[in-house]
């Protein structure tokens, strides 16, 4: 029996057009570049957690705008690795907030570049950046002038990472990750200095009470 086999014919397609990009002049690379830098830090904040972070929990990337008290006006959390980095949360209405600012400073200056403090003022702390920049304006014209550190206003990304219902409230932030939550009396030189050798240390937690307003004084 003889079988008779068809031939198998292929269809011939033309030629699929290779896609044509135009040379960027020099000009335009760096106009490119120079947007791509500003999106940078659009799109590392919106690496937002959907639940509040806590002691443990690896830190996303975080970068801070409009800075104020400080060379730059951009600040990256946590860029490098050594260096621990304590956020405050304070208003300008509180008593224990402004006392510490004095610590806070004197720590900065003893550490140096392996410590980043930030102040965090936020609307849900019920304060405004006038009343803060009156503070500093009454405090200096009495002769009694607070210290100037790294501080953001109006802040409303920090505030629902690290949910508070009191101030002073400190988050401390250190390779990468939360490492403690605290209240002011932690504020001690021998705990960072051993955090940042990396020896082990023991932070008193702070735990969560009803926001009360203090009053100024």
């Amino acid at each position: 029996m003889i079988v008779a086999l068809q031939p198998v014919t292929k269809k011939l397609y033309p030629p699929r057009p290779q896609p044509y990009f135009l040379p960027l002049t020099t000009l335009q690379m760096k106009t490119v570049i120079c947007l791509l830098a500003l999106l940078c830090p659009v799109l590392s904040m919106c690496q937002i957690p959907t639940r509040p972070l806590q002691p443990g929990d690896s830190l996303p990337t975080i970068v801070l705008q409009g800075v104020q008290n400080s060379p730059v006006s951009t600040i990256q959390l946590q860029q490098h690795k050594s260096q621990l980095t304590i956020l405050d949360f304070w208003a300008s209405w509180c008593s224990t907030c402004i006392k510490y600012l004095y610590t806070l400073d004197s720590l900065q200056q003893q550490f140096g570049t392996q410590l980043q403090i930030v102040l965090v003022n936020s609307t849900a702390n019920d304060d405004s950046p006038e009343s803060a920049a009156a503070l500093f304006a009454k405090r200096a014209a009495a002769g009694k002038p607070l210290p100037l550190l790294p501080a953001v206003y109006k802040d409303t990304l920090l505030k629902n990472m690290f949910t508070h219902t009191t101030v002073p409230h400190y988050v401390w932030l250190y390779n990468n990750k939360v490492l403690a939550i605290t209240r002011s009396n932690m504020l001690q030189a021998n705990s960072i200095a051993n955090i940042l050798a990396g020896l082990p240390v023991t932070l008193q937690m702070k735990e969560p009470k009803p926001l009360r307003k203090q009053p100024k004084h």
